[in-house]
């Protein structure tokens, strides 16, 4: 067999795929509630603490707010 790490905060994407006989997998690793993944290819993060997964988009600061000093 193998054995592959992907130690928290190292930024190292990875994705597995079976041959033509099929995969085995044995997963673990902790599960905190302030975790937060980040998924490259579809531009998207998920905040377990909360249970949102969402779409990441640049917004200006003031975006939705009004004009800067506007009641």
């Amino acid at each position: 067999g193998h054995v592959i790490a992907r130690p928290a905060a190292t930024r190292i994407a990875h994705a597995f795929r079976a041959g033509a006989e099929g995969m085995t997998m044995l997963l673990y690793g902790t599960r905190k509630p302030n975790d937060v993944c980040y998924y490259p290819r579809s531009n998207k993060l998920f905040w377990r603490g909360v249970g949102v997964i969402g779409r990441v988009e640049a917004l200006d600061y003031w975006d939705g707010e009004g004009e800067p000093g506007s009641p």
